[in-house]
C-alpha cells in the first residue's frame, strides 16, 4: 500500500491546502503504521488509467496553473504507438509524438507547459497506433498565479 491520492475523472478527490490525509506507511513484514500527511503534499497530481483510444483527459488543467510533469506508463505489454497530447484532439501543443513501447513507462518532454490563467484547459490524448496499446497518464500541476 502507498500512501498517494489518485484523482479519477468520476470520482476526483478534492484537497483543499492545509487538510491532512491518512495513509498506511509500510514497515516491512506485513506491518503498517498509520500516518497523517499534509494534503498540499498531493495538490495537483492526476491519473487515468485503462486509455486505449483517442480521448479527451478526464480531468481540466485548472486556470493559472502550469503542468510540471507528464509520464505515460504502457500497462499491457503491447505498444501504444507514438502519443501525442494536445489541446484538442490529434493536437500535440503540449507532448509531441512521445513514442511508448510495451511496458514503456516514460517521462515525456513537454512543449507547453501553461495555458490560461482565468480559463480551465481540457487536454487530449491521441497515438498514431494504439494497437492493442493501453496507457496510464500521470499529470503534476503547479499552481503558478494567484
Amino acid at each position: 500500500m502507498s500512501g498517494k491520492i489518485e484523482n479519477y475523472p468520476n470520482s476526483v478527490t478534492q484537497i483543499e491546502a492545509g487538510d491532512y490525509i491518512d495513509v498506511a506507511k509500510h514497515l516491512g513484514g506485513g506491518v503498517y503504521e498509520s500516518q497523517k500527511l499534509p494534503g498540499d503534499v498531493f495538490l495537483g497530481m492526476f491519473k487515468q488509467e485503462n486509455i486505449n483510444s483517442d480521448v479527451a483527459i478526464g480531468f481540466l488543467i485548472p486556470a493559472g496553473h502550469r503542468i510540471t510533469s507528464i509520464v505515460i506508463e504502457e500497462e499491457t505489454g503491447n505498444p501504444a504507438g507514438n502519443i501525442s497530447i494536445g489541446l484538442s484532439g490529434g493536437a500535440d501543443e503540449i507532448v509531441h509524438s512521445q513514442p511508448v513501447g510495451a511496458n514503456g513507462f516514460v517521462d515525456c518532454p513537454i512543449i507547453q507547459r501553461l495555458f490560461s490563467k482565468t480559463v480551465d484547459q481540457q487536454i487530449f490524448i491521441s497515438s498514431d497506433g494504439w494497437g492493442s496499446g493501453q496507457v496510464t497518464i500521470y499529470v503534476k500541476l503547479e499552481k503558478v498565479i494567484i
